[in-house]
C-alpha cells in the first residue's frame, strides 16, 4: 500500500518493521512529538551524528534541519546513505556565514594583527564552514563544550574566531572572564566594532538563532511572579541579558537530562524551542514545566510524517526494484576530509584523544 493511501505514521512503522535495522530515523529534540514517537533515537545535532555513525544502517532518514543531516554525512560510514526529507528545511543562523566570508574574516584578522586566529565553528553550521575550520587548524564545538575548546586555544596564545552564533560565543566569553576590551564583534559587512589588536582574545561573528532571539528578561520576571521558586534555565544561544537573569544556561541535551533527573514537584521555566519544552512537560507530568515564551523553529516544522513517509516510499521502491537510489545529502570527499579534521580536533581536545 502506498504511503498516500494510509495513515503516514502507520506507513512509516510498517516500512521500519519490514526492513528492520537497514533503515534508521534519528530525530532532533526540536522535532514534533509525532515524529519523536517513531524515531530510533533523539538528541542534539552532534549526538545524532555520532549515533548514526555507530550503527550499520544503510538508509538514514534524518529528522532535523539540513546542516544536521550534513554533519551525519560527514561522520557516516562510506556505505551509509543519508536522506534529508525537506531540502528547504535549513538553518537561518548557519546561512548567515559561508566559507568565503569566513576566509575573508580570517584574512582580515591576520592582516590587521599579524596573528592567525584559531577558527572555532559551532556545530550548527554547514559542512563547508566546518571544512574551512579544519583546513585552518581549528575545531568544531558544541554548546556544552565551547568553553573547553576556546580555553584550549587561548592557552596556546591563539585568538579565537568564533562563528556563526554571536550569543553563544559572547556567553562563553563572559563565563571564562574574557575582558570586554578583548572581545571584537564582526558585522555581516566584515566591519569590526573595535580595532583588532594583538591583545584581542576572541572575534565573534554577528549571527544568531531566531528561536532564541525572541526571549526577553520580562519573560523570566513573569515566570518568577507566577512561581517565586521556579528554576529558570535557558539555552546559551539566548542574549547575554537573558543568561544573566536566568539561574543557569545549558545545551538542549543538558536541559533535557537535568529536568528529567529532577525531583517530583520541581518547577522549571525553560528558554528554548517550544516543541522540546512541551515534550519535556509531557514526559514529566509530576513537575511544573513552562516555556518562557512560545518560540518554534519553523524549519524543524517543515519535517513532517508525510515528508519522511515520502522518502521511505522511495527507499522501499528502490530496494524492491533493485534500482540504485541516489542519496540526497552529498558531502564531497574533500569537504568530508577537511570537516573531519575540525570534528576530530574537538574530540581530541574534549576527550584527550
Amino acid at each position: 500500500m502506498s504511503y498516500r493511501e494510509t495513515n503516514q505514521i502507520e506507513y512509516i512503522r510498517s516500512i521500519k518493521k519490514k526492513y528492520g535495522d537497514r533503515i534508521l530515523i534519528p530525530a532532533h529534540h526540536y522535532i514534533s512529538s509525532d515524529i519523536i514517537d517513531i524515531a530510533d533515537f533523539t538528541g542534539d545535532s552532534y549526538k545524532l551524528a555520532v549515533d548514526v555513525a555507530s550503527t550499520d544502517a544503510e538508509f538514514i532518514v534524518f529528522a532535523g534541519v539540513r546542516f544536521m543531516a550534513e554533519s551525519a554525512a560527514v561522520l557516516a560510514k562510506p556505505d551509509q546513505k543519508i536522506f534529508h526529507p525537506v531540502h528547504e528545511a535549513g538553518c537561518p543562523m548557519a546561512d548567515m556565514i559561508d566559507e568565503k566570508k569566513a576566509q575573508a574574516v580570517f584574512d582580515k584578522i591576520l592582516a590587521e594583527t599579524g596573528i592567525k586566529p584559531a577558527p572555532v565553528v559551532y556545530m550548527n553550521s554547514y559542512a563547508s564552514s566546518k571544512a574551512f575550520t579544519g583546513r585552518n587548524g581549528g575545531a568544531v564545538c558544541t554548546s556544552s563544550n565551547a568553553a573547553k575548546i576556546i580555553d584550549y586555544y587561548l592557552s596556546q596564545d591563539r585568538p579565537i574566531f568564533f562563528f556563526p552564533d554571536y550569543h553563544l560565543g559572547r556567553n562563553i566569553a563572559d563565563k571564562i572572564n574574557i575582558p570586554e576590551d578583548q572581545i571584537v564583534k564582526i558585522s555581516k559587512d566584515l566591519t569590526f566594532d573595535k580595532a583588532a589588536t594583538k591583545d584581542t582574545k576572541i572575534y565573534l561573528w554577528d549571527g544568531f538563532c531566531h528561536v532564541h532571539q525572541t526571549f526577553a528578561v520580562d519573560d523570566i520576571k513573569s515566570a518568577r511572579e507566577r512561581y517565586p521558586d521556579i528554576w529558570v534555565t535557558v539555552h546559551p544561544e539566548c542574549d547575554r541579558s537573558i543568561v544573566a537573569e536566568a539561574n543557569e544556561f545549558g545545551s538542549t541535551q543538558q536541559i533535557y537530562d537535568k529536568v528529567t533527573a529532577s525531583p517530583e514537584g520541581s518547577k522549571w521555566a525553560i528558554g528554548t524551542e517550544i516543541n522540546f519544552v512541551e515534550r519535556l512537560a509531557t514526559e514529566n507530568p509530576n513537575k511544573v514545566i513552562l516555556p518562557l515564551r512560545i518560540s518554534p523553529c519553523f524549519n524543524m516544522g517543515k519535517i513532517t510524517p508525510a515528508s519522511i513517509a515520502s522518502i521511505l516510499d522511495k527507499i522501499d521502491k528502490s530496494i524492491q526494484s533493485g534500482a540504485l537510489l541516489p542519496r540526497n545529502v552529498v558531502v564531497s570527499d574533500q569537504l568530508r576530509s577537511d570537516a573531519s579534521l575540525a570534528l576530530n580536533k574537538m574530540i581530541e581536545i574534549v576527550e584527550g584523544k
